[in-house]
């Protein structure tokens, strides 16, 4: 798969249709563009800061691409920055999602799970040697080892 920006219909499928309208009705908006999508691309900038540290990633030239492993931590942010606006409290799963994501992009950071870097299309996937076993041969003397 490869990178891609966040959709509406991605953040559809964390939250209601009712939350959403409720949402892009708040009176203190002041463009005319979608607050969903203004927030998509702030969220993606986020996520992009988090991945920028992690220097075994090839991040996407399009400023707001993820790659796909984040596309639906990066929903469960968004649902919460919406949810949060609103006076009732967000429920406990709401809450947990946010923390996980923000725990994934944190063990991104710091390089304990990596998610695919981006490769151009018609290039060649660069092999991560890192991963890869180093042979190790002994050569002491047998009286030494």
């Amino acid at each position: 798969m490869s990178w891609r920006r966040l959709t509406l219909q991605d953040v559809a499928a964390h939250l209601s249709q009712e939350e959403m309208d409720a949402f892009r009705q708040l009176g203190d908006f002041q463009s005319q563009a979608d607050p969903i999508s203004d927030l998509c691309l702030e969220v993606a900038a986020f996520c992009r800061m988090k991945l920028r540290k992690n220097v075994y990633i090839r991040l996407s030239p399009d400023v707001a691409a993820l790659p796909p492993e984040l596309i639906s931590p990066a929903c469960d942010i968004v649902a919460f920055k919406i949810l949060k606006r609103f006076p009732m409290e967000p429920h406990e799963a709401r809450k947990l999602a946010y923390q996980n994501a923000l725990d994934l992009l944190k063990e991104i950071q710091n390089d304990d799970c990596r998610p695919e870097s981006y490769v151009a299309e018609g290039a060649a996937e660069e092999e991560d040697l890192r991963n890869e076993p180093w042979w190790v041969i002994n050569v002491r003397p047998t009286i030494l080892r």
